[in-house]
């Protein structure tokens, strides 16, 4: 039988990540290494004091010293392992997010210490193959052109890569909040725009704004606002979904709101299964806790998507016999009528 553990990829790449880190990290110990040091997740403390573009580099090595002043080379990686799209091109749009970040490091460094970039070399290390447009595009970007058979592909990179600065910088007293928004439009789909105010912290009006700063890719339809454009919606996921601590935290804003929010509570399965939370996970199977106050069917349908995530987090992690008791409850549990007064850790 196929393996069907969604999560499988994602604990692949991490491992990836590891394993590259120990061994550039072995190199510290040869005699003659120029390597100095090595920042995984992250910088050197001893970097740019502003931490623009940092979240795209999974590791940072200096040469010749722990800093980037005073190192005679840095490089700024992002290593992208696959092993369910192990084949497949990446594209421009797919490489957008990588790109910007880069970007904006490399803009930081320009600021705080022009020259420095001189010394900067960012690399994409993947087990994936680059489609032939790419690189030229990059190229001609780097150059500052943007004609010829690739200017699609340019015209798109500096494109996503310059409007979310420019909205950020027009709105630079609530730098926190617009961090959030992008957050929110890369893991969610399709919100309402009531959720992203009491989620982002921002007036319903800035939400409208960034929609129409961003042009057509981005829709404000009604109440809601949506992707139209694939590639923004690519290049947005890949910037700024979170992971990790950053999904985790994301989470815990977000679930207060699932009470009050049908849309809430219906997205929260999908994003405690890819953050691991499978004792929450089977918590919120095994209650009615924080299920919105709407219509039972409403009711039923999110309690029944809670109850496949939970069902398949527990046999991911190999917790067969809890999966069978939770099915048995949550079969009975369909038979009764939803209980909407309940709390999220449940009640007598």
């Amino acid at each position: 039988m196929p393996d069907a553990d969604p999560l499988r990829a994602s604990r692949d790449g991490d491992q990836f990540h590891y394993h590259w880190a120990a061994r550039q990290a072995l190199k510290l110990l040869l005699p003659d290494a120029d390597l100095t040091a090595i920042a995984v997740e992250g910088v050197s403390h001893d970097d740019t004091q502003g931490c623009d573009g940092e979240d795209v580099i999974d590791i940072a090595e200096y040469y010749g010293a722990a800093g980037l002043r005073e190192a005679n080379r840095v490089v700024y990686r992002q290593l992208k392992h696959s092993t369910t799209q192990a084949t497949e091109e990446w594209t421009v749009s797919g490489l957008a997010g990588t790109v910007g970040g880069f970007a904006e490091k490399s803009r930081r460094i320009r600021q705080e210490s022009p020259g420095l970039e001189q010394k900067v070399t960012f690399e994409l290390l993947s087990n994936r193959p680059v489609r032939d447009s790419v690189l030229p595009a990059i190229g001609i970007l780097a150059a500052g052109g943007e004609s010829g058979a690739y200017a699609h592909a340019v015209k798109f990179l500096k494109k996503y890569a310059c409007l979310v600065d420019h909205c950020k910088d027009a709105n630079h007293h609530l730098s926190a909040e617009m961090d959030r928004l992008c957050e929110a439009l890369a893991a969610l789909r399709r919100i309402p725009i009531g959720v992203l105010t009491e989620l982002c912290g921002v007036p319903s009006a800035l939400v409208r704004s960034f929609a129409a700063d961003l042009g057509r890719p981005l829709l404000a339809d009604g109440d809601t606002l949506q992707f139209r454009d694939e590639p923004t919606e690519t290049w947005f996921r890949t910037r700024y979904r979170p992971t990790g601590n950053s999904l985790i935290n994301f989470i815990d804003r977000l679930t207060p709101l699932a009470a009050e929010e049908p849309y809430v509570a219906a997205s929260l399965p999908q994003l405690l299964w890819e953050a691991g939370q499978v004792d929450t996970l089977v918590e919120l199977a095994m209650t009615d806790g924080a299920l919105p106050e709407s219509d039972d069917l409403e009711q039923r349908e999110i309690a029944q998507q809670r109850a496949q995530f939970a069902l398949k987090a527990t046999l991911r992690v190999g917790q067969e016999g809890e999966a069978a008791r939770q099915f048995e409850e949550v079969s009975i549990s369909m038979e009764r009528p939803m209980n909407s007064s309940c709390n999220l850790v449940g009640s007598d």
